[in-house]
C-alpha cells in the first residue's frame, strides 16, 4: 500500500477524479467536480491510497469543507472514502 499527496500536476490526478466520480459514495462526485476545476489553495492536497497500482481510497486536507460557517474548523480532513473491498484492512504506508 502506498499513500500519495497529490495536486493537479500529479500523474494520478485524472485517475483519482475518475475513481472519485465512480465510487459508491455520493460525496465522491463532489470531490471529482472540485478536482476538475482545481478548487484548492496551493497548500491543500488530495491524499490517495494505492494498492497494486490502483487507487483504492482518498481524503482531502483543506482549509474548509462543506460544513456550516458557524464551525470554525481549519485545516480540515474531509472527503474520506475507501473502496469497499479494502475497508477494515488498515491502509498504511
Amino acid at each position: 500500500m502506498e499513500i500519495l499527496a497529490i495536486t493537479n500536476t500529479h500523474s494520478r490526478w485524472n485517475e483519482t477524479i475518475q475513481f472519485a466520480n465512480n465510487c459508491s459514495w455520493e460525496g465522491g462526485r463532489y470531490l471529482a467536480e472540485i478536482m476538475k476545476i482545481n478548487k484548492f489553495y496551493n497548500w491543500e492536497r488530495v491524499f490517495i491510497a494505492i494498492n497494486e497500482d490502483q487507487v483504492v481510497g482518498y481524503c482531502t486536507f483543506t482549509e474548509k469543507d462543506e460544513i456550516s460557517e458557524e464551525f470554525d474548523f481549519s485545516p480540515f480532513i474531509g472527503c474520506i472514502f475507501v473502496e469497499e473491498k479494502h475497508r477494515g484492512n488498515r491502509i498504511t504506508a
